[in-house]
């Protein structure tokens, strides 16, 4: 078989994304842990080399800007790492797990993906593995663990964790019913989508909701009417925060929020922000490195009396966890990735080929849920969801290199 190594390479990289339920699953190697999905993308990573030395496969272009955004977040962990403990074993496995290996596995996707059958491959059976860890969730057993206040969490460390893990299935489902279309081959997809949803229900995750509902509002928009829909929404989204945003801080509310008196979720967020922003007065440019931000956060709790939370390991907040992680270096190299996706979709929103465009409206509601749920949560700094998100920004770049490819006839 002349393609046997890319082959190979290929199911590797593919199997990741349905795996994500294993993705703390892992084993030693001469005392250093290895997680299960970090051998499976060196697995897949060799088999491409050796791929590539045969001739199997050319290097697809990869955008400039993408790989300028990476490097600047690299350079910005590593140097505030280096600058706050300096580098130890610890610092070089998160940069290994959250940084490293999920972009290897994003390039290895964007690489190994040859048209929308393989991508449409990923996607049914990532589908199918939420859907099947879904209805574990809803029967009695060891998947279905709850936390003390009845909130489902199974095996992963908060349920808004395990609402991370659960949201993209539900848009992914949304995807097949509009590609099967209403009818008998839909009932499957449709109740499989119900367990998954039911499931997400019972996280009680209120940002996953509220993400999940601007997601669907955006794939339905964006399948139906392209790039334009996509601008009026982010308009719309945009005004929407800026009216929030208004109301909180120009309110009482703000006041009520942050002086500590009521207890509820937004009031520990808002008082985790105020001790964040209190840190990064201290620490603007280089931030404080990764992992260190609970320390950081206890040693001055003092400051902001009654305190509402006391195990904090990140501040709530993707854009304030890049800062803080990685200082000014990584929080611009994040925003770089944000805007080479930006300009990526808008041209795969604005293609004639309509399954491609399907494609790229379902991974931009996914990686906009993300965001979106980022802005109350940590949604990339642990080992699946940095994998989810550089994978599923994979598949959207490689849906619009098929989509020119179909288009113009010229690979690209």
């Amino acid at each position: 078989m002349k393609d046997f190594f890319s082959r190979i390479a290929g199911y590797a990289i593919f199997f990741v994304l349905p795996a994500l339920s294993f993705a703390q699953v892992r084993f030693f190697v001469f005392g250093n842990p290895v997680y299960v999905l970090e051998a499976i993308t060196c697995v897949s990573l060799f088999f491409f080399i050796i791929a590539r030395f045969r001739g199997e496969r050319d290097l697809k272009r990869v955008d400039n800007l993408l790989i300028f955004g990476f490097l600047l977040i690299f350079i910005g962990i590593l140097l505030s790492a280096y600058l706050s403990t300096g580098i130890i074993p610890e610092e070089l496995g998160v940069l290994k797990s959250w940084i490293v290996l999920p972009v290897v596995a994003g390039f290895l996707m964007f690489q190994l993906i040859d048209g929308k059958s393989d991508i449409n491959a990923v996607l049914m059976s990532w589908f199918l593995s939420i859907s099947i860890f879904s209805v574990g969730l809803l029967m009695p057993g060891p998947l279905s663990e709850i936390t003390y206040d009845g909130r489902l969490t199974s095996i992963f460390p908060s349920p808004n964790h395990l609402s991370f893990y659960l949201l993209p299935g539900v848009l992914i489902g949304w995807y097949f019913l509009v590609l099967t279309k209403i009818g008998t081959r839909s009932v499957p997809i449709l109740l499989m989508e119900s367990v998954i949803l039911l499931a997400l229900i019972r996280t009680e995750s209120r940002g996953a909701m509220f993400s999940l509902g601007l997601g669907t509002m955006v794939f339905f928009l964006a399948s139906l009417f392209g790039s334009r829909a996509i601008m009026k929404c982010c308009y719309a989204l945009l005004a929407f925060l800026a009216i929030f945003c208004g109301y909180v801080m120009f309110s009482g509310e703000y006041v009520r929020l942050s002086d500590g008196g009521v207890r509820s979720p937004l009031a520990s967020r808002v008082m985790i922000w105020n001790a964040s922003a209190a840190i990064l007065e201290k620490h603007p440019i280089f931030g404080i490195g990764p992992r260190n931000f609970q320390n950081e956060y206890l040693a001055i709790q003092h400051m902001f009396p009654p305190y509402l939370e006391w195990a904090v390991p990140h501040p709530h907040n993707v854009l304030l966890s890049f800062w803080l992680s990685g200082g000014l270096l990584a929080l611009v190299g994040f925003v770089l990735l944000l805007i080479s996706a930006c300009i990526t979709i808008n041209v795969g929103l604005s293609g004639s080929e309509v399954s491609e465009r399907l494609i790229v409206a379902l991974t931009s509601s996914i990686l906009l849920s993300i965001l979106l749920h980022g802005l109350v949560d940590d949604t990339y700094f642990r080992n699946d969801l940095s994998l989810t998100f550089w994978l599923v920004l994979a598949l959207s770049f490689a849906a619009v290199r098929i989509g020119k490819k179909a288009a113009t006839g010229v690979a690209v």
